[in-house]
């Protein structure tokens, strides 16, 4: 990143309230700042958890009626994942382990980062549970959790060959207010909220969504996130005039595709975006203007 002075960038600065009439933010130390176009990149599962718990960064007025309906409509699983770091390896060089528990644990799945590919030489290995273990391990303290699955693990390969791990970590997912649940889980949408959750809203439409759930084809996914946020922002400054036009076929952004409600992949583009947009590709193929290529 270029080199910026330091008070452009607030670290550990976390957001209480963010007022779209207003376009102000307001930090928990109570420190208020005024916008005019603000990037919102947490993931669905955390911007459900606020709305409806009121906790964390919320927004005045509150999220309502078809976003908020189609945000209550989802279920957001828990997933939860524990990181086991051994002296010795004595599970082998595959990736995966054991798709299936070994001590009638539902929903545990063994992965390798001592594989080739990953970490070599680590001794990691690690669980991803689901539910409903992920849930009922939220209830205990990690010394059990980690019993629990260290029992999974010498049903597996016997007691004498587990031995007792020199490091251990249980990610608490769901206690984590900037995850609440998952790293960045999306289920399906239905269509008749999906527009909806994702369009742009406030003042002027002046409050953009750019988590993971702006990003339909990769939907769900840590780099989907990264990639809504790459395209909010550069079609931001496209509208905004500080770039040049927009690519000239927007369908290689994977973030934008073709709906039945968006048949040429917009969705939450402002309309001053499609048009220049519309202009590019048809300087770029050569149309008379005001005609579609």
């Amino acid at each position: 990143l270029p080199a910026r002075p330091s008070t452009r960038l607030n670290y550990n600065s976390p957001v209480d309230n963010v007022n779209t009439n207003l376009k102000t933010v307001t930090l928990r130390n109570g420190t208020a700042y005024s916008f005019g176009t603000l990037f919102d990149t947490r993931s669905l599962a955390t911007l459900r958890w606020n709305a409806v718990r009121e906790e964390g960064a919320s927004y005045t007025p509150p999220i309502s009626g078809d976003r908020l309906t189609g945000m209550m409509s989802m279920h957001f699983p828990v997933y939860q994942k524990v990181f086991f770091q051994f002296e010795t390896n004595f599970w082998g060089s595959d990736e995966f382990i054991n798709v299936m528990s070994g001590s009638g644990l539902a929903g545990v799945l063994w992965q390798s980062l001592d594989a080739k590919g990953f970490f070599p030489g680590s001794h990691v290995l690690y669980a991803t549970t689901f539910s409903p273990e992920a849930d009922r391990f939220e209830s205990m303290p990690d010394a059990r959790v980690v019993e629990t699955l260290l029992a999974d693990l010498r049903a597996l390969f016997g007691a004498k060959a587990v031995p007792k791990p020199k490091r251990t970590q249980v990610a608490r997912w769901l206690d984590d207010e900037w995850f609440r649940g998952t790293y960045a889980n999306l289920p399906l949408m239905a269509d008749q909220y999906a527009d909806a959750i994702r369009a742009n809203f406030g003042a002027d439409d002046s409050v953009i969504w750019s988590g993971e759930s702006a990003c339909v084809e990769q939907s769900g996914y840590m780099h989907g996130s990264i990639l809504a946020a790459q395209t909010k922002y550069d079609e931001w400054k496209i509208a905004s005039g500080e770039a040049p036009l927009v690519r000239a076929n927007p369908r290689d952004n994977v973030c934008f595709v073709a709906s039945p409600s968006d048949p040429l992949g917009n969705t939450g583009i402002p309309p001053e975006i499609r048009r220049r947009a519309r202009q590019q590709r048809r300087l770029a193929s050569g149309s008379p203007p005001g005609r579609a290529p």
